[in-house]
């Protein structure tokens, strides 16, 4: 538990709160409909993305945030997570989060294959 507690540190969870609130307020007002399913991915794959962000965040900046009062309790600069831990869960998030939203997005809304998108190839074909 106190493994989970300290990756969850990492990610900046109140960082990532703005960004899935900014998430659902923008899936609120979007014009027409939006399928449920496919919002719920978004906003987890959101929460993801910012997560990887925070968590590559403090990876990056790990020996700086050992200098400074404000940041030097951080979980990389007190040891409590390595950075090489670091660097792979933030990479996995990452790519997680990139890959769930853009499969989502790609099979569930234009129901092409998922590697083909229309940005990939003009003649993918909708319906």
């Amino acid at each position: 538990m106190r493994t989970l507690t300290r990756f969850v540190a990492l990610m900046k969870p109140r960082v990532m709160a703005l960004a899935v609130f900014t998430a659902l307020i923008g899936l609120l007002i979007a014009p027409g409909h939006i399928d449920p399913l496919l919002a719920a991915i978004a906003v987890l794959a959101i929460a993801a993305g910012a997560g990887a962000a925070g968590v590559l965040n403090m990876w990056y900046d790990a020996d700086i945030d050992g200098l400074m009062a404000r940041t030097a309790m951080r979980p990389i600069p007190r040891g409590r997570v390595s950075e090489v831990e670091a660097l792979v869960f933030g990479l996995f998030l990452a790519g997680g989060a990139v890959g769930v939203l853009g499969f989502a997005a790609n099979v569930k809304r234009r129901r092409c294959s998922p590697l083909r998108s229309s940005s990939i190839s003009p003649f993918t074909r909708y319906g």
